[in-house]
């Protein structure tokens, strides 16, 4: 069976590499810690976990693209960019937690 491909997008490598580990033997993992190297590889993906600041940035360019899921510390502020266009979590987040929104992401 295929695993579903995940991207990975923070500008924290501790983080993206936190997470690789993490899901790494449910999904085929890609990694990115800028949102131009996301951009690039996000049509070769299924699915996208993503911080909500990127550096100076946000991944509302991503939003839509694929289904995805928007950690933040600030889920007020994600929310009304995102108004229910991807699920948001707020952190800390539990990896069950992430694991969940991932596989709701995928079965919309």
């Amino acid at each position: 069976m295929l695993k579903a491909k995940l991207l990975i997008v923070d500008d924290d490598q501790g983080i993206v590499r936190a997470f690789e580990r993490c899901f790494k033997h449910e999904y085929d993992v890609t990694t990115a810690f800028t949102l131009e190297a996301a951009t690039a590889v996000i049509s070769m993906v299924d699915v996208v976990l993503s911080d909500w600041n990127i550096g100076p940035v946000t991944p509302v360019d991503l939003i839509g693209k694929k289904p995805m899921v928007v950690m933040t510390g600030r889920p007020e502020a994600a929310q009304e960019v995102i108004a229910g266009r991807c699920q948001v979590l707020t952190k800390p987040a539990s990896n069950d937690d992430v694991r969940n929104a991932i596989k709701a992401a995928l079965a919309k």
